[in-house]
């Protein structure tokens, strides 16, 4: 267990993006704790994500002393796959449109 902290430690994370679906705005966020986007969605875009990052969301207990909790797993998971297939499409796309030209 000692080993496994003494990793963590060792981590730095490139990135923190905060999320809220009941008071952010993907308009006007910033994915600050004070200004944070409404959807993880435009969050983790605005990522590098094969950088190490971290990722909130609303917390799911309205009492709770944090406002914001880390994305689950499978959430996240969910959307990296998301953002990876619109990729691939935008890059089929852009390469029939070089090869019309």
């Amino acid at each position: 267990m000692a080993d496994i902290e003494a990793k963590l430690s060792q981590v730095t994370l490139e990135a923190t993006v905060y999320t809220s679906e009941k008071t952010g705005s993907d308009e006007t966020g910033t994915g600050t704790k004070e200004k944070p986007y409404k959807t993880a969605l435009k969050g983790l875009k605005t990522l590098d994500l094969e950088k190490p990052f971290a990722c909130y969301v609303d917390a799911k207990q309205e009492d709770a002393a944090e406002k914001f909790e880390l994305i689950s797993k499978t959430k996240l998971k969910d959307l990296k796959k998301y953002i990876e297939t619109e990729a691939r499409k935008e890059s089929k796309q852009s390469a029939r449109e070089v090869s019309m030209i």
